[in-house]
This record gives C-alpha cells, sequence and structure tokens, in this order.
C-alpha cells in the first residue's frame, strides 16, 4: 500500500516534536522545590491522573476527524478507520446515525478507568501523602526553632544573667547597714545565677539572719541585679525566762535574748513553754491562745493609745493584769470587750494622776464601763498574786468606785 504524503511532506504519522531544553531558571525553581520536598513528580502511563487516551471520553475521535480534515494523518488511514466503523455491527439492535462518532477501542498499553472503589482509595491514599507532606514541611521549621530556644535557655542558666550587684533599699531606723543586708542574701557575686535563684529563699534566709527585719521583698531586675527592699520591726516586748529576758515585736518574732530589759519595753509573763530560736517566730508547745491572747492585748493598747505599761500577765488567760507605772495593777479579767475596758482605765489613771503620780494601788476593771479603786499606800510588786485579794478588800471595804462612760 502507497503511502501519501502528510501535510509536512512526510509519509506515515507526523514526527514528534522535539522536547525543548529547561531554561537555567526553570532547573533553579526545580531544584528549589526539589530541596523544599515540593518537586513536582512526573506523569506516567500508571498514574491515573495522567491524561486520558484519545480513546477515553474526551473528545479523542472529534480531534482525530479534524487532524484528518486537515491532512494530518494519509487519507489510507481515515478510510480504514471510517470502513471499520461501518462494517461493525450495530449496537444494542440499532445502527449508527451518519453523524455519530463511535468509540475506538484503546490502544494497547493505556490505563482503564478507576472503579469507584479504587477512586476511594486513591483519594485517602492522595490525604495522606499531603498529611505527610505537611508534617514534614512543619518539622522542618519547628525542629531548628526548638533547639534554638532550647540552645538559648540553656546558656541563659548556665552562662548568661549572673548576679553582679544587690539594690538595698531601706529606712533611716534600719539598725543595719547596706553592707550586712547584702552578705545577709548569701549570694556570691558572679556564681549565683539570676533565674536559678530562689527569690523567696533569699527573703527568708535575709529575715532570718537579721532579726531586727520584720519584712523584706526581693525581686529580679534583669540583667543582673537584685532589689532588696526591708522594713526594720522593733521590740514590743520582753518575755521573762528567769535565766534572762526574749526580746520579741509585736507580731512574735523572737529578736534577741538579753539579760537586761531595755527602756520602756513591757515585761510579758507567760506560763507557756517555747523554745528560742532568734530570727524565728514564736511557738509556744501547748496551744497558739497565748501568742493570739498577746497579740490581742497589744493591738488594743495600741489603739486606745494607752501609755506607761509596764507589764503584762497573761499566765491565768481569765485573770489578765496590766501594770502601770510599776505602781498601778489593773485586773482586765478575760479579754471580752478589752477596747472599752482600757478606755476605763485611760480616764481612771488620768483622775488618780491628778490627785498623786506616786500613789500605788490596783484598779479593777473586769465590769465593763466600772473602775474600782483601791489605794494601798505603798508601792506593789509587779502584778503579784496578791492583787486578786486586794481587789476582794476593796470590794468587800467599799473602795472608792469610778464609773466612765
Amino acid at each position: 500500500m502507497n503511502e501519501s504524503p502528510n501535510r509536512n511532506g512526510h509519509a506515515g504519522p507526523p514526527p514528534k516534536r522535539p522536547a525543548s531544553k529547561p531554561t537555567l531558571s526553570q532547573k533553579t525553581a526545580r531544584l528549589i522545590l526539589t530541596v523544599l520536598g515540593q518537586a513536582p513528580k512526573k506523569k506516567t502511563a500508571q498514574d491515573p491522573r495522567a491524561r486520558r487516551t484519545p480513546s477515553g471520553n474526551n473528545g479523542g475521535s472529534r480531534d482525530r476527524q479534524r487532524r484528518n480534515a486537515q491532512g494530518g494523518y494519509p487519507n489510507e488511514y481515515a478510510a480504514q478507520r471510517r470502513t471499520s466503523r461501518e462494517a461493525a455491527p450495530p449496537q444494542s439492535g440499532r445502527a449508527p446515525d451518519r453523524g455519530q462518532v463511535s468509540r475506538s477501542p484503546a490502544p494497547q498499553g493505556a490505563r482503564r478507568p478507576m472503579t469507584p472503589e479504587e477512586r476511594r482509595r486513591y483519594s485517602a491514599y492522595v490525604q495522606k501523602r499531603r498529611r505527610t507532606a505537611k508534617l514534614i514541611r512543619i518539622m522542618k521549621i519547628a525542629v531548628p526553632v526548638v533547639l534554638f530556644i532550647l540552645l538559648l535557655l540553656i546558656l541563659s542558666l548556665t552562662v548568661f544573667f549572673k548576679i553582679k550587684t544587690i539594690n538595698v533599699t531601706m529606712t533611716d531606723d534600719t539598725v543595719y547597714s547596706e553592707e550586712e543586708i547584702q552578705k545577709g542574701c548569701g549570694i556570691r557575686y558572679g556564681e549565683h545565677n539570676l533565674f536559678m535563684s530562689d527569690i523567696e529563699v533569699i527573703r527568708q534566709r535575709l529575715e532570718k539572719r537579721l532579726p531586727y527585719i520584720g519584712k523584706a521583698v526581693v525581686k529580679r531586675h534583669f540583667p543582673s541585679s537584685i532589689d532588696v527592699t526591708v522594713t526594720p520591726t522593733i521590740t514590743a516586748a520582753a518575755i521573762d525566762c528567769k535565766s534572762g529576758y526574749l526580746l520579741i515585736d509585736k507580731n512574735g518574732k523572737m529578736l534577741e535574748f538579753t539579760n537586761a530589759v531595755p527602756k520602756a519595753v513591757l515585761i510579758l509573763r507567760c506560763t507557756d513553754k517555747f523554745d528560742i530560736d532568734v530570727g524565728s517566730m514564736i511557738k509556744f508547745k501547748n496551744d497558739d491562745l497565748t501568742l493570739k491572747l498577746y497579740k490581742e492585748i497589744l493591738d488594743e493598747i495600741e489603739k486606745t493609745k494607752i501609755k506607761d505599761i509596764t507589764l503584762v500577765d497573761i499566765r491565768v488567760p481569765q485573770s489578765i493584769k496590766l501594770m502601770y507605772q510599776n505602781r498601778l495593777t489593773l485586773y482586765l479579767g478575760t479579754d471580752t470587750m478589752l477596747e472599752k475596758k482600757l478606755l476605763t482605765a485611760i480616764k481612771t489613771l488620768r483622775y488618780e494622776d491628778d490627785g498623786s503620780k506616786t500613789k500605788t494601788g490596783t484598779i479593777d476593771l473586769r465590769t465593763v464601763g466600772v473602775a474600782y479603786v483601791k489605794d494601798t499606800g505603798e508601792k506593789e510588786d509587779e502584778a503579784s498574786d496578791d492583787g486578786d485579794e486586794a481587789v476582794t478588800e476593796a470590794e468587800n471595804s467599799g473602795g472608792n468606785q469610778n464609773e466612765a462612760a
């Protein structure tokens, strides 16, 4: 059979167009996508995403008719295909229409269409691949960032942020110097790290080593400093321990053990046992009633502004005794309505002091708003146990009675 030349002057099918070589920019873009793991895959005949062959349902027959009309293929080929279509038996008992184009059999090696089950599996496979690729991209970014943060954290805890200075803020009545406070923090310059140092431990250490610091506030100051603000405390009472006196503040913090009582400091007498640990809060072994009663009495004394109280006796909680200028004993009874009892005592003492500032005796304030005064004529021992007998004698003998509103 003689083959007639086609439009290009060649016999048989037209030669394939030579593939163009990729440019430098295309090669660079492909290299970058390959490094990032996003290089496009080449479509193969086995890949269902590859373009369907002309024998599929994509208008391949019409393309062939157009190419035959333009002389793309030899007329003999077109005549043979036309003859085979006309000679083919009709399908489903119907003769093909003249204008209808029948589908030619798929060429050998073409992939058949996927079934719904295969399509579902392939869709799941594609989604899995996409998730994996997305995870890989995230890991490529996240892993270096995490390693960088970890390295920065290690350097911050070991190399950087070493404590070099301690800034101290204190009032004029602080008994300690700035150097003593800095030393009391227990920090070695250039060795302790700002993040590794426990601020709470530094505060407790400072208040323990320096008892006359009532409250300490410690803060970090970047990049290499610590700020310390101290508030001093003062002696409020001295507990009689027979062998000496334990000085405490109004909150019960043990400040110092001494053999003599400082001037203008009241003496506290109690029977409850406790351990002496200077710098710590006093803890009575039996219960906290003694400490609670002590704080309550001191608060009421400060609130009512009664002066010259030299002794507080709480050995018997139901019979509280105060000593005024070491010469007048005040019997308060229980801690009920202490404020009113002390206000009555202030008015009574003002009246008694106008008469004589050396007068000794007892004042019974156990009845709220009423004061029973007995003049003993001589200085009574500091809140001695004979005071109750003196009050009883004053009541029985009809002693002076002062009522205060």
